[in-house]
């Protein structure tokens, strides 16, 4: 694996270790309370990496308990027959505390998440841009997802004329900040970690508990 040497700006490091958890009901799961919130710089991310979209077999949703945690988008898988496979789509971070979640790159945004069954919603409360606040947003989000150790996997619901299908998208948490801004030495022939630039003018940078400076991200 490789990283982009000299883009990378934080500001306050914490412990990202996925080593905590969501509290369970019966039929619906979030975290503990009343969830606090996280503020748009506690993950600020931009990026010009990219991952891969796979064709195979997309995995069936199984929910499970999500960890709190600092995830980075590391494969797509579309169904064999999609038109879809071998494209690139831009990388993007998620962070889990709590109840609570923050999203940096293509989504940048925050609020609070739920679960229940197979099911995660995201109620978006605000709207982010390199960790800067743009001001409240009302909106939820709904996606079939597995939660296991070390992975988060969302599956977006597409369309495209008259079919639909499901795009799995494959977060592996990390455990030291700098990883956010890996690359993987190759692209893999089956699905896996398949983060590279696809330009020449590469770049990479995050913060965590402060706010991305514009100019590292052209």
């Amino acid at each position: 694996m490789s990283r982009l040497a000299g883009l990378v700006s934080f500001s306050i490091l914490i412990s990202l270790c996925g080593c905590g958890g969501s509290s369970s009901t019966p039929g619906a799961d979030a975290g503990p309370g009343t969830p606090a919130a996280l503020a748009c710089d506690s993950l600020a991310f931009c990026s010009a990496i990219q991952v891969n979209t796979y064709l195979g077999t997309v995995a069936t949703p199984a929910g499970g308990a999500l960890a709190d945690g600092v995830y980075r988008l590391a494969w797509e898988v579309d169904p064999a027959d999609s038109e879809w496979g071998g494209v690139h789509d831009s990388a993007e971070v998620i962070r889990i505390a709590g109840g609570a979640f923050v999203r940096g790159g293509g989504l940048a945004n925050r609020g609070t998440w739920s679960t229940a069954g197979t099911t995660l919603s995201l109620q978006v409360t605000g709207a982010c841009e390199l960790g800067t606040e743009l001001g409240d947003v009302s909106r939820v989000e709904t996606y079939a997802y597995t939660a296991t150790a070390g992975r988060l996997t969302l599956f977006d619901r597409l369309e495209q004329g008259s079919k639909t299908w499901l795009r799995e998208r494959v977060f592996v948490a990390v455990t030291d900040p700098k990883d956010l801004c890996e690359m993987a030495g190759t692209t893999p022939a089956n699905p896996g970690d398949s983060t590279q630039c696809q330009v020449s003018n590469c770049y990479c940078s995050y913060a965590i508990g402060g706010t991305v400076d514009r100019n590292a991200c052209q």
